[in-house]
C-alpha cells in the first residue's frame, strides 16, 4: 500500500546510496530527512546502550577471540556516542 501511495505519504529517493541504513530512501511529508537520520542516531545509541545488552555481552566473553571482539564493540560504541553526524549522507564515514 505504501509503495502504491508513495507520493500521498512522501517522497522517494531516485539515488540509490539512500537505499541503505545511512540513508533515508522514503521520507514522509511529516518529517525532514535530517530528522529521520538524527533519530535513527538515537535509536542506534539507545539500543547498544542498555545495561541488559552491555552486561550480556561482558559475561558472554568466553575466549581471546571474544575478548578483541567486545573490545572492537565498545570502541564502536563509544565512537557512536562520540560522533554527531553519523549518519550524515557524504563518504560513507558520517562527513558530508
Amino acid at each position: 500500500e505504501l509503495h502504491d501511495n508513495i507520493v500521498r505519504y512522501g517522497v522517494m529517493s531516485d539515488d540509490l546510496a539512500d537505499f541503505t541504513y545511512q540513508g533515508a530512501a522514503f521520507v514522509p511529508y511529516t518529517m525532514s530527512r535530517d530528522e529521520i537520520t538524527r533519530l535513527r542516531q538515537i535509536a542506534f545509541r539507545k539500543f547498544y546502550s542498555r545495561p541488559r545488552f552491555l552486561l550480556r555481552r561482558l559475561f558472554g566473553i568466553r575466549t581471546l577471540n571474544d575478548l578483541k571482539a567486545s573490545l572492537n564493540g565498545l570502541r564502536s560504541l563509544l565512537w557512536l556516542w562520540i560522533k554527531q553526524d553519523l549518519f550524515r549522507q557524504g563518504d560513507g564515514f558520517g562527513r558530508a
